[in-house]
């Protein structure tokens, strides 16, 4: 009996060891973003609160230099993207989902002036409603940049960005608390295991 639990763990290992060696490194964002969306990988979360869709994404920095490497077709300096810890909080309002020219913001308001403080507010104060949970340390981000969709689509995508690196994480699992004060949702978490985030599998080197 022990024999045959002793060569199962073997074939257990080898498998992992197979898949994980089948994970090449990517030759451009689209690919990266694929692996990243892919919810197996352990690198997005999603929630879903009273017709709001929230997603929580990891988004290694290697990602940001590459992307700036095919934009500006040069080298990057990798310190600017390295010392920092980076996610993209998505919130989507599946009720106007298939309604054109609708922004998410609007949702349960009417009022011009609500409006014109929700715009505030996820601009200048959204970073006081996230924070990193790791272990027994709570950190806010250092920035957080909503991307401007000019209300074309019916989420809303915002860049955080924690003055923090994956390698000074040490706890086995790190949560991002988000209090969501402005779509009334609460307190949401989205819980992420460091080993998930370290299998991203990296960019081949881009010949410049």
């Amino acid at each position: 009996m022990s024999k045959n639990l002793a060569f199962n763990f073997f074939l257990f290992v080898m498998l992992v060891s197979m898949q994980s060696c089948s994970e090449s490194a990517f030759t451009s964002l689209s690919e990266a973003n694929k692996w990243l969306n892919n919810i197996d990988h352990g690198c997005k979360k999603n929630k879903s609160i009273a017709g709001v869709d929230y997603s929580v994404m990891y988004v290694p920095s290697e990602y940001f230099l590459f992307k700036d490497r095919e934009v500006l077709e040069r080298g990057s300096d990798s310190s600017t993207y390295a010392n920092a810890l980076y996610f993209i909080l998505t919130i989507k309002d599946e009720a106007i989902k298939n309604k054109p020219n609708t922004d998410v913001n609007f949702r349960e308001i009417s009022k011009a002036d609500q409006y014109t403080n929700r715009i505030y507010d996820l601009n200048f104060d959204l970073s006081s409603s996230i924070v990193l949970v790791n272990g027994t340390n709570r950190t806010n981000p250092k920035l957080a940049v909503v991307e401007n969709t000019y209300g074309v689509k019916n989420s809303e995508s915002f860049i955080v960005c924690f003055d923090n690196s994956i390698d000074r994480i040490r706890q086995e699992k790190i949560t991002i608390e988000f209090n969501d004060e402005i779509f009334n949702s609460g307190l949401l978490n989205f819980t992420f295991r460091k080993n998930d985030l370290l299998r991203f599998p990296g960019f081949k080197e881009k010949q410049l």
